[in-house]
């Protein structure tokens, strides 16, 4: 079994710990020179394996208070932590390795198998693979990283996936809530079939999922899908909330979509934030919504059914709203929706404007290095209400240089897995 260990050794001018090592099986690999970074949901090291991707958040404290240790110089108690991680991997988790791409020097054949002997809190690494992985079912509280293979950067698939059901698993009293699904390319479904959904059998909701850096074609939530954070993603299709029309506070809640490409979005009921995204499709039967510093793409009538929401700085390629004459006025994203009885409110917006992208032609589904990005002249730079840029490359998460198509070289599988910098893409 693949243990996964840091560990602290090396003091720097001034006394103080910054240099760390990983233990991985019976390999010792250095990670960078760099300043500690502590906080909840914060990476250890600003550069190298972080915490997000070999532990989970509930095992961000005793890490937390090791690093805390190592700055007071107590070396004794450092040394105390460092047998409990070397004695004691249960209350770590365990790294688990899946590889169905044959010779196989995984663990496990099957993701769906690595899931069902895992614990919480585990850590499942999936290589890339010219193989589907096929159907999952997650019912605890995993950190899922598709194109696993960050120590040697030679893999040169995606991993692959069909579909992934979150859910609850009443009899082991575990649900997948707080669970990470980051990087993996998802098959399209005839039908336009979800490739991310939610069921759950008993009471509590599936809570604080985080989806990043995954190419989806289409996903369905529902009611029971709170405070999920969608970062980074690009969806080829629409993402449903689940909400009714007739049936207020209906369907996804609390959830945050930050710096992704998204077809439609529809379905959402109840309040939710949408920022810095780039729309390519149209809002349907939407209210509550808080949308910021997002692009809305589609040239034709962008909004049906969608009211009550808020929209801040974000600008539209579209120059009418609707044909049914349900909006006043019918050239801005403020104002009323007189078939519902209801207003839109907000400021700074714009419409009929050009984002004037660069790097995605036309029709293309963009799985590509700089999707999306704005040309030198673009309208959307610096247009956010503290000068930020509108789109997936503006505000707090701006999307990576996501190599969907590209993950040929050992540069690029490293500048994904381990953050670095990647070279600016041919225009």
């Amino acid at each position: 079994m693949n243990l996964l260990y840091l560990v602290f050794l090396r003091k720097d001018k001034n006394n103080d710990f910054n240099i760390g090592f990983y233990i991985f099986g019976n390999k010792v690999f250095v990670l960078s020179e760099t300043p500690l970074v502590l906080g909840f949901k914060k990476p250890i090291f600003t550069a190298g394996i972080n915490a997000e991707k070999n532990i989970g958040i509930a095992r961000q404290s005793l890490y937390d208070i090791t690093l805390l240790i190592i700055m007071k110089r107590k070396l004794s108690f450092v040394l105390l932590f460092l047998s409990l991680f070397l004695l004691c991997d249960s209350v770590f988790g365990r790294v688990l390795i899946v590889n169905n791409h044959r010779p196989s020097p995984g663990e496990y054949f099957s993701l769906q198998t690595a899931i069902q002997f895992s614990s919480p809190w585990d850590t499942i690494m999936v290589k890339g693979s010219p193989v589907n992985y096929g159907n999952v079912v997650v019912d605890k509280p995993l950190i899922i990283l598709g194109n696993a293979d960050p120590l040697s950067g030679d893999n040169q698939y995606t991993s692959k996936l069909s579909r992934v059901m979150f859910t609850d698993n009443l009899q082991l009293r575990t649900k997948a809530s707080g669970s990470l699904l980051k990087g993996f390319e998802f098959q399209h479904y005839q039908g336009d079939r979800p490739n991310i959904t939610i069921r759950i059998r008993g009471k509590e909701p599936i809570s604080e999922v985080r989806l990043k850096n995954n190419f989806i074609w289409y996903m369905q939530l529902g009611d029971n899908a709170t405070e999920w954070e969608i970062i980074n993603n690009i969806f080829g299709g629409w993402i449903d909330g689940g909400g009714r029309l007739n049936q207020p506070g209906s369907g996804s809640s609390a959830s945050v979509f930050y710096n992704n490409i998204i077809g439609d979005v529809r379905g959402f009921q109840a309040p939710n934030t949408f920022e810095n995204n780039v729309i390519t499709g149209r809002l349907m039967r939407l209210k509550e919504q808080q949308f910021s510093r997002n692009i809305f793409k589609y040239q034709g009538y962008l909004f049906q059914d969608v009211a009550n929401c808020d929209f801040v700085n974000n600008l539209a390629a579209a120059d009418s709203l609707s044909a049914d004459n349900c909006y006043l006025p019918v050239n801005n994203l403020v104002g009323q929706n007189t078939c519902m009885n209801l207003s839109n409110t907000g400021s700074g917006n714009r419409m009929g404007v050009k984002p004037g992208f660069v790097g995605v032609q036309q029709g293309e589904v963009p799985k590509g290095v700089g999707a999306f990005r704005l040309g030198s002249g673009s309208p959307a730079r610096g247009a956010g209400r503290q000068g930020e840029d509108l789109g997936v490359f503006g505000g707090n998460h701006p999307m990576p240089e996501a190599p969907f198509n590209a993950m040929k070289t050992k540069e690029l599988m490293e500048a994904w897995f381990l953050d670095k910098e990647m070279p600016e893409p041919d225009q």
